[in-house]
Parts: C-alpha cells; structure tokens; sequence
C-alpha cells in the first residue's frame, strides 16, 4: 500500500529539526552572572523558543495527517505501530526541549535577578568604601593637630563599622547568586569580587585603627615631653635660685672655704648629671618638632625648648664658674696658710731677738746680725712669695672685706 510522501517528508523533517534543536540547546554552556552575557544567554533562550512557536503548525500537520493514516489502516497494520512510535517519540523530544528551554529561562531569570541585587549591593558597598578609603587620605593630609586627626578618625571608623551589615549582606547575596549560577569560573568571578571587598574593608580598618594608634602614641609623647619640658624649667629655675642665694660668696678663710667647697659640691654634680637628661630631652624636642604640622604648635615648641638652652647654658656656665673658683680659691688659701704657719713662726723668733731685756740693750753686734739674717729672709723670696699669695687670694675673693685675715705689718 503506498503512503503520502508528504505525510513522511513532514515527520522526517520534524525530526531532523528536533535533533538540531536538542544539539543547540546542549551547547548552551553554563549560566554565568556577567551582564551582557546572561542578556545574550536570555536572547538565545527566546530565539529558540520562537523557533519552537513557528514549528508548531508543522507538528499539528503532523499529527492530522497521522490521524488521517491511522483512521485508513487496520489496526494490525505493520504501519500502524511505527507511524504512533515515531508521533510519540517526536512529541516526547518537542516537550523535552520546551522544557528544558522554559528551565532555562527560569533559570537565567531567576540568575538576573539574583545578579542585579548582587551588583547592586555591590556598588552601593564599593561607592561607601571608596569615600571611606578619600576621606582618611584627606583627614592624614590636612595638617590638623593631633587631637583633631584623632577625632576625625573615629567618628570615620564609626562609619565603617555601620557598613558591616552591608558587607554581610553582600557576602548572603553571593552565595544566592552562586547557588544559581552553573559555570565555575562565574562563580569563581562572584566570590573574587567579594573577597577583593572584604580586603578594602580590612584593610581600611586596619589602616584607620594603625594611625590612631600612632596618634594615641604622639599625644602621649607630647603629654610626657611637655611634662618633663615643666619639670626641668622648674629644676632650673630653682638650681638657678640655690646657686644665686646660697653659694653667691666665696670665704678666704680655709675652714669656710672648704666647707663650702664640700657644700657646693653635691649641687655641681647634680648640675653635671643632669646635662645627659637635658640632652635627651633637647633631642626629643627636635624630633617633636619636625613632625608636628601647625605653623603655631612649631612656634611655641622652639620658644620653649630655646628657654631651655638658654637657661641651661647660664645654669651650667656659673655652676661651672662658680667651681672653679671655689677650687682656685681652695688652692690659693691651703698655699696662703702654709706659708704664713712657716713665717710666723720665724717672725716671733725675730721679734725674740731685736726685743731685748727691759734692763739690758742689743750691741751693735747682735743688732747687725739680726739684720743680716733678715736681709737674707727677705732676699731668699719667702716675704716676696708669702705676699703675692695673699694678693692672689685677695684678688679671687667675692667677700674680701667681710672675710679679709687680719694683717700683720711687716
């Protein structure tokens, strides 16, 4: 019996169209989340979904003409059999494939969607960072003081810490996102993305907490130097007055000349052991000073510290002086007493000698020896020395006449 080649032709062509179909719509690929490309991806989808809306009269004319066959044979025909399992299977192939393309599309939605969220928490999230990241680089540039900074800095740490919802936010709708999408580089991208935020995040906390630390550590060092700045203008000050009230004269006689050698003393070792700490202190002001941005904190640390110098290098300059000539002082006067203990001596035995007995008188004999062994005194330098001594000691006195020996006439 001979069968329509329409009918035939009509179901081939079905079929070869179908299995075209099913090729093209295996080698979609993974859904991924980048923009234009899930917008073409959907493209394809209703492309193919209209190439399935156009072949649908094709399959109703398949399918009159097959009832049209089947009402004509018997149904024991052999024929019967084979045109109903090639109708089935190519019924069975068109709902496979719409579905499959209606899967798709759901699922590329359901991925825009889920992606559009994601991007747009995502800009939102990079745009507040961004302003976080300029606004620290503007506040560690401006050159306000430190306290300043330090204010500006945590109420700019408090708005980075408003944004750890928005982080955990980003973080959930990742992994939405993830879960939807079926191409492990896309995916890979989504987590990268995320992660590259989470390290701004980091990494500005991490920089904001690093300078208020170091600013905490500065005004700390400025409150300490500052101290120690008061501290030693007040040692100053006071050594300055001490120096002034209580060793202002220097004594010839040796017993308070060396009392107050012994009294002067511990005040010049402290001045010495102080000149390190001073030393120190002058450093860190330098230091201070170089790193501090206001044109007036600069000013009033250099007057300051110029206070400094100046009242250390008078402190030091008449401690210095002062012991010096307590020391020439000492020398002179323990010289000057040990040889006026050798002339007085010999000046009592001349007196012995040219002061004869009430009832007697001197010969010119014994009168002309004693005024050669006194002309040999005088000449031997000891009257000449003994003498220069005493207007040494007399020269180098601040208390000359209150403290000045008794003289004997000679």
């Amino acid at each position: 019996m001979f069968f329509p080649l329409p009918q035939n032709e009509l179901t081939e062509k079905l079929f070869q169209w179908l299995v075209q179909k099913e090729r093209l719509i295996s080698d979609l690929g993974p859904i991924c989340s980048e923009p234009r490309a899930l917008a073409s991806q959907l493209q394809q989808v209703q492309s193919l979904k209209e190439d399935f809306a156009s072949q649908s009269p094709l399959l109703n004319q398949m399918d009159k003409l097959g009832d049209s066959l089947l009402e004509r044979l018997d149904s024991a025909h052999p024929e019967v059999r084979r045109i109903k399992a090639r109708r089935q299977e190519i019924h069975e192939k068109w709902a496979a494939l719409s579905a499959a393309l209606g899967e798709r599309e759901r699922q590329l939605l359901a991925v825009k969607d889920a992606a559009a969220a994601f991007q747009s928490r995502y800009e939102r999230l990079l745009a507040a960072l961004h302003k976080i990241g300029d606004d620290f680089e503007r506040i560690v540039a401006s050159g306000a003081d430190n306290e300043e900074q330090l204010l500006k800095l945590s109420n700019l740490e408090e708005n980075l810490d408003m944004q750890r919802p928005a982080v955990a936010d980003l973080e959930g709708a990742c992994e939405r996102l993830v879960d939807l999408l079926t191409d492990a580089a896309s995916k890979s991208e989504v987590r990268g993305r995320v992660s590259d935020l989470r390290k701004l995040y980091d990494d500005l906390s991490k920089r904001i907490t690093d300078k208020k630390a170091q600013l905490q550590s500065t005004l700390k060092e400025e409150k300490d130097f500052h101290y120690d700045c008061d501290a030693v203008q007040d040692w100053l000050r006071g050594m300055t007055a001490r120096l002034g009230a209580d060793f202002g004269k220097v004594s010839a006689l040796l017993e308070k000349v060396t009392r107050q050698v012994e009294d002067f003393e511990p005040l010049y070792r402290e001045v010495l052991n102080k000149e390190h700490e001073i030393h120190i202190l002058l450093t860190k002001g330098a230091q201070l000073q170089r790193r501090l941005t206001r044109p007036q904190d600069v000013s009033q640390l250099a007057s300051k510290m110029e206070a400094i110098k100046r009242a250390w290098a008078t402190l030091k300059e008449e401690a210095t002086g002062h012991h010096t000539k307590l020391q020439k002082c000492l020398d002179i006067a323990r010289r000057y007493n040990g040889a006026l203990s050798t002339f007085l001596p010999w000046l009592k035995e001349m007196e012995a000698k040219v002061r004869p007995p009430s009832d007697l008188a001197l010969t010119k004999a014994q009168l002309e020896k004693v005024l050669r062994e006194f002309q040999v005194r005088s000449e031997s330098g000891f009257l000449f020395g003994l003498r220069l001594t005493f207007f040494c000691i007399f020269s180098s006195l601040d208390a000359q006449k209150r403290n000045r020996p008794p003289q004997r006439r000679v």
